[in-house]
């Protein structure tokens, strides 16, 4: 499956509309926020039908999952959202994760912890929000209680987390994710602004990276799209640190962002990924963003490896268009020489 999707799910004085546009979204909230009652309401849908009062309109089928049987039942469902409460911790498991991977189905987590065995983007962190009720003859009525889902982290795959430009126009340091071809084109950048870039060889280090590094104005530069089960913990360092983060999908959409590889094709996927990301072969997008760099810069001389960086991307030319995609606080003055 792939594409957005909007499920509208309605009875009596509640009425939900969430839209979905990745294989993993969690939807987060503390208690009496009615993240029970949305699972309550589309399982109650699905086994009595127009007798439960409840109407549920989405393009693809929306099932609940729990239960002893979860993978069973979980083997016949296909091309549909899947919504699964935190009450059922095989959503915490290995088993799990394996199930979601290949699978072409979309999975809604509503849950307050994190499941550090999925990939899922800080972007389908989503929070239910309550907006404003029907008014009628004037006055606001009860009759109508509406929850739509925003994203809890101020974050977009193109934007910064927080604005670095206030207070925090160059980093002391800058830590990245990243072992192989992005931590070798940030070093590069770095050393020619002449502040000292670390590797956290993997994102589950990125916390120890930050707090272990000397310098206490520290930039941290990940995956975007994996990053959802590491932001709190990156976010805690807070206490000991000036952090502020950089959250691009991954190194490669960052390149293809660049304009660097000519194609009319690159500019529509960046627009609108979903439309071309099939669930059953990218558990994280981060894997989508490599293959089309891979494929449409082969015949160009930005010809991609993730393994190691074509030098091409450190020459001059290319680490200028790289830059513009960056936050201000990694753009030199003038133009790299």
């Amino acid at each position: 499956m792939k594409g957005s999707h909007t499920v509208v799910v309605e009875r009596a004085k509640v009425k939900y509309t969430l839209t979905f546009k990745r294989n993993i979204s969690f939807i987060r909230g503390n208690s009496g926020t009615g993240k029970t009652t949305l699972i309550s309401m589309i399982r109650d849908h699905n086994d009595r039908g127009p007798e439960s009062g409840v109407t549920l309109s989405c393009d693809v089928p929306c099932e609940t999952l729990s239960g002893r049987r979860w993978e069973r039942e979980l083997s016949i469902i296909e091309d549909s959202i899947v919504f699964l409460d935190e009450g059922n911790e095989f959503i915490y498991s290995k088993d799990f994760a394996k199930a979601v991977n290949g699978s072409s189905n979309y999975y809604v987590l509503i849950s307050r912890r994190d499941a550090n065995e999925l990939p899922y983007s800080v972007d389908e962190i989503l929070k239910l929000v309550n907006t404003t009720s029907k008014t009628i003859n004037g006055r606001k009525s009860d009759r109508r209680f509406y929850s739509v889902t925003k994203p809890l982290y101020d974050h977009t795959a193109s934007m910064l987390y927080q604005d670095l430009n206030v207070g925090f126009e160059v980093p002391d340091a800058v830590v990245v994710e990243d072992s192989k071809s992005g931590y070798q084109f940030y070093d590069a950048l770095c050393n020619r602004l002449r502040i000292p870039c670390y590797t956290a060889t993997g994102v589950a280090n990125l916390k120890r990276t930050i707090h272990e590094c000397p310098e206490q104005n520290v930039l941290a530069i990940g995956d975007g799209a994996a990053f959802g089960p590491y932001i709190e913990k990156v976010l805690g360092q807070r206490v000991y640190k000036n952090v502020r983060l950089f959250l691009p999908e991954s190194f490669e959409w960052t390149l293809l962002q660049s304009g660097l590889i000519p194609s009319n094709d690159i500019p529509k996927i960046l627009k609108d990924p979903s439309s071309y990301i099939e669930s059953r072969d990218y558990l994280s997008w981060e894997r989508f963003f490599t293959d089309v760099l891979i494929k449409y810069s082969t015949c160009t001389r930005y010809a991609y490896r993730k393994a190691k960086l074509n030098e091409q991307y450190l020459k001059p030319q290319a680490m200028n268009a790289v830059s513009k995609v960056l936050p201000e606080c990694l753009r030199t003055n003038q133009q790299i020489l």
